[in-house]
């Protein structure tokens, strides 16, 4: 591996270190009037900013072995997945859980080779499934988009 990399692999990991410590900043700093679980809202996104702050150590002490961004349709996948993501993550509360859900399962199960039939299949499957999941296994209410409301 050239020293470019080693040194590329290390300023990103150190970057999503700093990203990691503020998040869980972030997350300490959340005060809610009721507790809607026994852990409170804090315990998941200290757990992400928790292993974020593993991960990247870990890259800073053994950088990958890669050889640079891939490109080609790897990249324009990887592309694909982060406009698809900064979307849904834009539209949740607006388009509710539902649509916004299947939508983005849709359209994830296609960048990655999934037939029309398949990608709708699967992103009504999985998306039921985790709605199912969420609302009545864990009880965590999740919005119905403003577009429903009257």
């Amino acid at each position: 591996m050239s020293d470019s990399s080693t040194h590329n692999d290390r300023i990103f990991a150190g970057l999503l270190l700093v990203l990691a410590i503020g998040f869980g900043a972030m997350a300490l700093a959340m005060h809610v009037p009721f507790a809607y679980d026994p852990l409170g809202p804090t315990a998941f996104p200290l757990i992400l900013s928790g292993a974020l702050g593993v991960m990247s150590i870990t890259l800073m002490l053994r950088p990958a072995a890669g050889t640079g961004l891939p490109g080609g349709r790897v990249g324009a996948q990887l592309v694909g997945v982060l406009v698809v993501l900064i979307a849904y993550a834009a539209l949740f509360t607006r388009a509710g859980y539902l649509a916004s859900t299947v939508v983005a399962m849709i359209v994830l199960a296609r960048i990655f080779g999934a037939t029309w039939v398949k990608a709708i299949i699967s992103g009504v499957v999985l998306t039921a499934a985790s709605y199912g999941l969420f609302v009545w296994a864990l009880g965590i209410v999740l919005p119905v988009g403003s577009w429903l409301v009257y």
